[in-house]
């Protein structure tokens, strides 16, 4: 990042050759770690032993005067992008230089950093092994102006005490994390300005309702939404006959049989059918299949599993599944809830293994599963795997959340479905066996399915009493050829196919997490491997459209905000953005998880040093210029002042150039004349300055914007 800070330049250059010659002379620079949350400080302090706990409850740290060492936290983003509002009116906003602030309430947080920062030469990277924990450091670096002095990075995967001391040990250099802070960098900026640009554009247009906010992974989402409504409307219902027969077997045991004729080019009449039929029909069973199924034990909760659970069992909408799991995790009892991964580090295997042997005093389970869970661990486990573990590991209880006495409140019914999982996880499959039975009368064909539980394995920890299954469904093993005949007569019941399912809170949370699987594009899987948005922002984002009113809820009786049961459905408004960015608008990308993908692609390759960021910036800002520029050349853009009053903007600024070098040159323009001024604005952005005598017609002409 090139200086620029003038006058403040040789002091901070003489700051950083101090530290330099500390470390070059072998002598201890004294270090501030400062890790992303207070649990991580504290494992941190731990691991490394002989520091004293400091500080009120609210600024907590850690120091060892021996080790020339503080541990302190930033507890999460402490500053946030601003732009003053009166300079967001002329569109496009691009700032050469991004302004920071300190979001509400972290300003106290932010100066107990900086008086902690003041007492030491080398700053320490400890937050979360990923973009984001990246982001959070440089940003209040930054925000702090503490860029000239060194840091290190520490990365860890795993806390563990062995893990901590290891990463603490050999750590990474400032120089070696650039490229992955430079596409943290970019990303946030870029989300800013297709979400301030996109928004403040389509206000001025009306195409958005106050309040109501555009974004990179926003509006894909309300996209979806968008889309299944009008799938269901012009869904054309097929007819179609279920028709079930009753048998009889030789040993006089009767089973159902089913015959559909959906997809069936054959022309019969199954009601004629019926009535021929009669009771004493012969039969003959052509096959039977048994065989064995194996259900694996369920990988362990990230938090959109997490909340796709909450929602089935206690119907909390994902966002109220999301505060609970914060609750949970303030008070020590799961670990750091917003994840995506489902597996824990290798290295945790023992941690693991001696929770579950402790796990009895949950009360949850019976001390024989506890032990079958333990020995799981032990043995070769999917469960622990250093691959799929990026920033954090998966969502499990702590010690504390194992022994906590629990209540029927909600967060305690949270926490048994967190417990069940983890010790479920670790248990054997459950095994079934498969029947598969079909039945010939006069060439037609009539199916029967069944399915016995023959091993509970790990639905015994999963569900509070053991599944229900239909009791001995086909019992009788029949060989193939074996008579049968009609007990009954044939029932026939006329269907229609369904149109798809509205999507509810939890359904569309899951269509997020797996968006890569509606596209046939190997590219764009491959961008939106991770899905549309993260777990951390995935729940936010649809309460935010449901707050705004561009989502509804559908049904009577499941208004609640909090309900997940009730299906959503999108307003007329969100329908109209929908479609003009489409089709009126010429920016089907904003409305497409596509953005996100070729996104996500690049800052991959600008984090591996294959891409570069300036590269990518100037796509992004030329992405928005445009973007702004078709919103804003609309033709329901209409002047509403002057002499070209009800013409379209683009109109006026193709028949008459001079009066819009004018209108440039008025200062603060502002009602009637501001949209029509952004509108400018974006054009001089994308094509450049109109010509020098452009302008001199309306010099004086005041009253043109009467």
């Amino acid at each position: 990042r090139p200086w620029g800070w003038g006058c403040k330049r040789s002091a901070i250059l003489a700051t950083a050759a101090v530290a330099a010659r500390q470390v070059a002379s072998g002598k201890r620079p004294r270090r501030l770690v400062l890790a992303e949350k207070a649990s991580v400080m504290d494992a941190i302090a731990n691991a490394l032993g002989s520091l004293k706990r400091k500080g009120a409850s609210g600024h907590r740290f850690w120091e060892s005067l021996q080790q020339d060492l503080i541990v302190g936290a930033f507890r999460g983003h402490l500053v946030e992008i601003w732009w003053p509002a009166a300079e967001q009116n002329t569109l496009p906003v691009l700032p050469d230089r991004f302004k920071l602030r300190p979001i509400d309430g972290c300003e106290p947080r932010l100066r107990h950093i900086k008086d902690l920062a003041q007492r030491v030469d080398l700053l320490v990277n400890a937050c979360d092994a990923g973009r984001e924990g990246e982001l959070i450091f440089r940003r209040v670096v930054e925000h702090l102006k503490l860029e000239h002095m060194p840091s290190e990075r520490l990365w860890l995967q795993s806390l563990t005490p062995d893990a901590i001391r290891k990463a603490f040990a050999k750590p990474y250099s400032d120089e070696e994390m650039r490229p992955l802070a430079a596409a943290a960098r970019q990303r946030q900026e870029a989300d800013w300005l297709v979400g301030i640009n996109g928004t403040r554009a389509l206000w001025r247009g009306s195409l958005l309702p106050a309040g109501a906010t555009v974004g990179r992974v926003r509006t894909p989402t309300l996209s979806l939404v968008v889309d299944r409504e009008e799938e269901i409307e012009s869904f054309v219902p097929t007819p179609y006959f279920v028709v079930t027969a009753t048998f009889l077997t030789a040993s006089g045991q009767s089973y159902d049989g089913r015959h559909s004729t959906l997809g069936d080019s054959a022309k019969t009449d199954w009601e004629q059918l019926a009535a021929v039929w009669s009771e004493g029909t012969a039969g003959t069973v052509l096959r039977e299949v048994r065989r064995p199924e194996v259900h694996k034990a369920p990988e362990l909760y990230c938090l959109s599993d997490l909340q796709q659970a909450a929602g089935r069992s206690l119907g909390l909408s994902p966002s109220m599944t999301g505060k609970i799991a914060q609750e949970l995790y303030e008070a020590r009892l799961i670990t750091y809830p917003r994840t995506g991964s489902r597996h824990l580090p290798s290295d945790y295997r023992d941690v693991a293994v001696e929770m579950l042997q402790s796990a009895t005093a949950s009360g949850i389970c019976s001390p024989d599963l506890c032990r079958a869970a333990a020995n799981g661990a032990k043995k070769s486990s999917p469960v622990f795997d250093d691959s799929k573990i990026s920033d954090h590991f998966a969502l499990i209880p702590t010690p504390d959340g194992l022994t906590r006495k629990r209540g029927s409140q909600l967060k305690d019914r949270v926490l048994e479905l967190i417990i069940r999982r983890f010790i479920a996880a670790f248990l054997p499959p459950a095994l079934y066996l498969a029947i598969k039975r079909e039945t010939e009368i006069h060439g037609h064909i009539f199916t029967s399915t069944g399915k016995q539980l023959t091993d509970i394995g790990f639905l015994a920890a999963e569900r509070s009493k053991a599944p229900e299954l239909p009791e001995a469904t086909l019992p009788e093993i029949l060989p193939d050829g074996a008579p049968v005949t009609l007990k009954d007569t044939l029932r026939v019941q006329k269907k229609t196919t369904l149109p798809p399912s509205r999507y509810t809170q939890a359904t569309l949370l899951w269509q997020m997490e797996h968006f890569a699987r509606l596209s046939k594009d190997s590219k764009v899987k491959a961008g939106l491997k991770s899905g549309l948005g993260t777990p951390a922002t995935r729940a936010d984002i649809i309460q935010g459209l449901l707050k705004s009113g561009l989502l509804l809820p559908f049904e009577e009786g499941k208004k609640s905000l909090t309900n997940v049961d009730g299906y959503v459905f999108p307003s007329p408004i969100a329908r109209e953005v929908v479609n003009s960015l489409r089709n009126k608008l010429g920016l089907p990308l904003l409305a497409s998880a596509e953005l996100t993908s070729s996104w996500e692609t690049t800052l991959q390759e600008i984090e591996g040093g294959t891409a570069e960021e300036a590269v990518f910036k100037e796509e992004v800002r030329g992405m928005v210029t445009d973007m702004v520029r078709k919103v804003l050349a609309t033709e329901g853009e209409i002047l509403a002042f002057g002499k070209f009053k009800g013409r379209s903007f683009k109109e006026v600024l193709d028949s008459c150039p001079e009066y819009c070098a004018w209108v440039l040159k008025q200062q603060n323009c502002s009602g009637k004349m501001a949209p029509f001024a952004a509108f400018l604005n974006a054009e001089l952005a994308r094509q450049g300055p109109p010509p020098a005598t452009a302008g001199r017609e309306f010099k004086n002409a005041s009253d043109q914007i009467a």
